[in-house]
């Protein structure tokens, strides 16, 4: 374990339900002033590297390669991501309240596998061995859960998901019979509950990588016994939900990976028969899937078929599903089923945090590589990628969308370029107070321009615009 002499604040081992990573952070007050702005499409960016690897790097260790898998993000904004090197390997992770970051866990050999995850304070980690651990977001070991337990997993165990409360979900396997498991403690007693297996009894021949929600559905793709295959929610006490199935639809084919919100709502990737096309899809059961993008030739964004499909989408609270396609350079694109946006890709500019600029993309492939493994979204709509910079390296980069204001003020209040932090809020009070820095927002504490300085609709202005929406 490795670390600086403070340290975040963590949960305890005894599961606490209500877990926040800081009382009066940026992301608590941006959770309790939020609108309902963030289930609008952001339109403009702000990129921040966070770690990155090579001589000049930062972050990681000098010579750690980023694993190439899924990086961590939190809705506070907190990343986290598996580094290899030397045959060893470390996890680093990114506070965004203390805006800084360290290393918290290094082992001599890998003994992780390429799955990672966090949320509220809790960092999922798969074993090599099939089992899982938690840990804190300091790196110390909160719970273990091995292999064996009631439904007598034998591993491997993929893709484990957290919950809010700490709970697990995963796939794993028993006797040859693939297991969909929401695995907890209640108190000292580790529980295992089985949502979903490929026993001889039930529709499922095989089921797909899950994840899961905080209200402990499991969701993902399975093949039905009875042809086909289908993207099924599945919930303790309650019967399953095909989302969508390729039987009787206009679909042959659904892509491997899906992702599942807090309200139940799946996506996932659909190729279409008639014209071999593929659709990004969003449903939870109730209506017809909505179409949040397709590689069909008329598409707006001229996204490629034949990579639209390549990556897992990922689906936050606010129903914004992002996603990784060619078009045809690699990007990065979110919608909700109306707008579409690209938020990043070849040759955008990033730059570092000593002020250096570099351009995504190297090699000289067609497409050069630009973004590297999955994508992570979190509920405040920021994304989270591994971008390959034009020297070559790699590093983690957190896309934040930049809060859009009518005529007043930004969420970048004390003008450092770093939007929506505590140091913007510290500031912007002070302001209130009379004392307003020189690089502050030019109207001072008149945050929404009508006129009178330092009021209640001031502020409450304040915390839409900090929360994704308008004055």
């Amino acid at each position: 374990m490795g670390g600086a002499a403070s340290e975040w604040p963590v949960p305890t081992p005894s599961h606490p339900e209500d877990y926040f990573m800081k009382t009066l952070s940026v992301a608590a007050l941006l959770a309790a002033f939020a609108s309902t702005a963030l289930g609008q499409v952001p339109t403009e960016w702000t990129f921040r590297v966070v770690a990155r690897e090579g001589a000049s790097g930062f972050g990681i260790p000098n010579g750690a390669e980023l694993v190439q898998n899924d990086p961590g993000l939190d809705d506070q904004g907190n990343a986290c991501v598996r580094y290899t090197m030397s045959g060893g390997e470390g996890i680093f992770v990114w506070s965004a309240a203390e805006q800084s970051s360290r290393v918290v866990v290094t082992n001599a050999s890998a003994l992780y596998s390429s799955s990672i995850d966090m949320l509220n304070g809790r960092i999922a980690l798969s074993l090599n061995d099939g089992g899982v651990e938690l840990r804190d977001y300091n790196g110390n070991l909160l719970d273990t859960y091995p292999v064996g337990g009631t439904e007598g997993i034998t591993g491997p165990v993929t893709r484990a998901r957290l919950t809010t409360t700490g709970a697990i979900g995963y796939r794993g396997s028993s006797g040859g019979i693939s297991k969909h498991i929401l695995d907890r403690f209640v108190g000292a007693t580790r529980v295992q509950t089985l949502l979903a297996s490929t026993d001889g009894a039930t529709p499922y021949s095989f089921l797909y990588s899950p994840t899961v929600n905080a209200g402990h559905q499991m969701a993902s793709k399975a093949d039905l016994r009875s042809g086909g295959a289908g993207v099924v929610r599945w919930q303790e006490g309650q019967a399953p939900v095909i989302i969508q199935a390729t039987a009787g639809s206009p679909y042959n084919l659904i892509s491997n990976g899906t992702d599942l919100n807090d309200a139940g709502q799946v996506a996932f990737f659909v190729r279409v028969a008639a014209d071999s096309s593929f659709r990004l899809m969003r449903g939870d059961g109730t209506a017809d899937p909505v179409v949040i993008a397709s590689s069909e030739p008329f598409n707006p964004a001229g996204l490629v078929n034949n990579a639209f499909a390549n990556f897992p989408p990922v689906i936050n609270n606010n129903g914004l599903v992002a996603f990784r396609p060619n078009d045809p350079t690699q990007a990065i694109y979110i919608g909700d089923g109306t707008t579409l946006v690209r938020v990043v890709g070849d040759s955008s500019f990033i730059t570092l945090p000593d002020g250096t600029q570099f351009s995504l993309g190297a090699g000289t492939g067609n497409p050069r590589t630009s973004l590297v493994g999955n994508i992570a979204l979190n509920g405040a709509n920021q994304i989270a990628f591994i971008g390959r910079l034009s020297d070559g390296s790699d590093a983690l980069i957190i896309a934040t969308p930049v809060p859009t204001g009518n005529g007043c003020g930004t969420s970048d209040f004390n003008g450092d370029g770093d939007f929506g932090t505590d140091q913007d809020i510290e500031a912007f009070f002070a302001c209130i107070g009379g004392n307003c820095c020189p690089t502050c927002f030019p109207g001072g504490s008149d945050f929404n321009g009508d006129g009178d300085a330092g009021t209640d609709q001031d502020i409450e202005s304040f915390f839409r615009v900090l929360g994704g929406g308008n004055c």
